[in-house]
């Protein structure tokens, strides 16, 4: 005996029930997802951050460390325990939206057979008998159904006249959308965390160039950054103007706050905080300029005589050739009243090769210094701390759940509804049934088939 393996296939999809477990299971897999440490995104296995954190969960989940590792579920989002159901889940919503559109196109209409067989099961029918021919009986029946919104359409047949009463048919199409936007969402979450990329900590001074990484053709340039911040240096607030460009080309240029990113092709430039800047100039007794190179653990910039300086990264070195100096310049704190601290900057001059201090002193803001016959103007700016971002599952994700969400209200507020009715007539005497259908072929709700068959008794009464 040969089995239908596609057909049994194609059943199986189509089970609502499956729907129903899918989703089950795919709300079970999350909540672990919830409840079990998951590994940051970005980490990468054998890195030391990785090592720590691996560290902790050890710690937590002792000789179940290992064997939870290897089921994945340290890391859900990217197992088959969330996957596998997910996959099915869209292949199962595509079986069901296929039948649905099905259903749609093979909208049935009333006929003799039909309605007799409706008639007979139906839960609610109405039948009126009147006096009179046939015609003007659906006439007034199709008229009376038209001040209800319905669209009806008549069979004419030997029999009598077949009435088909729809009433916002079009929104029947409203399930294949809600289909088509829970797939393009799951979709669009499935490929999100594939697809999607993010650059942290992208440290730029006014005046310079990043490299996009993920777009080797783009690159962002940081025009001026503004920050007003309190006496302990948190923000206040801060706002920085970034050009994007394309093979050196300016493509767009906007005003970037912590709230309010620059957007351009699906890349999001986010405002994150800020590090203190200094430039450093020195100055002979003549008034020229002198030269200063950068030593580890200095980053320079465009310029040899701009530190970044951060919590982390505190410390820049730079060395005087002429009067073979080391200046040393420390970002720290220092105590103010009440309790809080002001951000302060220690510099200090050593003498090339030996560790006796030539000069040390503590500023708050930008300065001049003489040291030994030189000058030199610390200039103590701000430089801004950015991320770029792109999902590409950001736009599927809110198509589909506003496209669902639209469908969805729709079939709530107006709902697609029908009703049936035969007009026949025989010895001088006129029949007219009316038969509510059920739910599953879009039938009228009862309490609303009742109020309509009491208003078509009021109006054949007496007739």
């Amino acid at each position: 005996m040969q089995r239908d393996i596609p057909g049994l296939l194609w059943r199986s999809f189509r089970s609502r029930r499956l729907t129903l477990v899918l989703v089950t299971a795919i709300a079970l897999v999350v909540s672990f997802a919830a409840v079990i440490p998951q590994m940051p995104d970005g980490m990468a296995i054998g890195s030391r951050e990785y090592g720590r954190w691996y560290a902790e969960i050890q710690g937590r989940y002792l000789q179940w460390t290992d064997l939870l590792g290897n089921l994945g579920f340290f890391s859900i989002d990217e197992s088959l325990w969330l996957k596998f159901p997910l996959a099915l889940l869209i292949i199962n919503l595509a079986v069901c939206g296929v039948e649905q559109f099905e259903a749609v196109l093979r909208r049935s209409r009333c006929t003799p057979e039909e309605f007799e067989h409706a008639f007979r099961r139906a839960s609610q029918t109405g039948t009126f008998v009147l006096a009179g021919k046939p015609d003007p009986a659906a006439a007034s029946l199709r008229e009376l159904l038209g001040r209800h919104r319905y669209q009806v359409e008549v069979q004419e047949g030997d029999e009598g006249s077949h009435l088909t009463a729809s009433r916002f048919s079009w929104t029947r199409w409203a399930i294949l959308v809600i289909h088509g936007g829970l797939i393009l969402a799951i979709v669009g979450l499935a490929l999100g965390g594939r697809l999607a990329w993010r650059e942290e900590g992208i440290r730029l001074s006014p005046g310079q160039e990043y490299q996009v990484q993920h777009a080797s053709s783009l690159s962002l340039r940081l025009d001026d950054f503004q920050a007003e911040l309190y006496p302990d240096g948190t923000p206040r607030s801060y706002q920085a103007r970034l050009t994007l460009l394309e093979d050196g080309s300016e493509l767009v240029t906007g005003m970037v706050s912590p709230n309010a990113p620059l957007r351009y092709g699906g890349i999001s430039f986010y405002q994150l905080s800020h590090g203190p800047l200094v430039t450093i100039r020195g100055l002979d007794p003549e008034g020229h300029h002198v030269s200063l190179r950068a030593l580890a653990p200095a980053t320079t910039l465009q310029e040899a005589d701009t530190l970044q300086l951060s919590d982390e990264e505190n410390e820049g070195y730079f060395a005087v050739p002429d009067p073979n100096l080391v200046l040393r310049i420390v970002f720290q704190s220092q105590p103010l009243s009440g309790g809080r601290n002001r951000p302060a900057l220690l510099v200090q001059a050593y003498r090339g090769g030996m560790t006796d201090l030539v000069f040390s002193k503590t500023v708050f803001s930008s300065s001049s210094l003489q040291i030994e016959d030189n000058s030199y103007a610390f200039e103590w700016r701000h430089y801004a701390v950015l991320t770029a971002t792109s999902d590409p599952s950001v736009g599927p994700v809110f198509l589909g759940a506003a496209s669902l969400l639209a469908a969805a209200t729709t079939i709530i507020h107006l709902p697609p509804r029908r009703i049936w009715a035969a007009v026949t007539s025989a010895g001088g005497v006129v029949k007219i049934r009316v038969v509510r259908l059920g739910e599953e072929d879009k039938g009228v709700g009862a309490k609303e088939f009742d109020a309509l068959m009491g208003e078509m008794d009021e109006a054949y009464h007496g007739q």
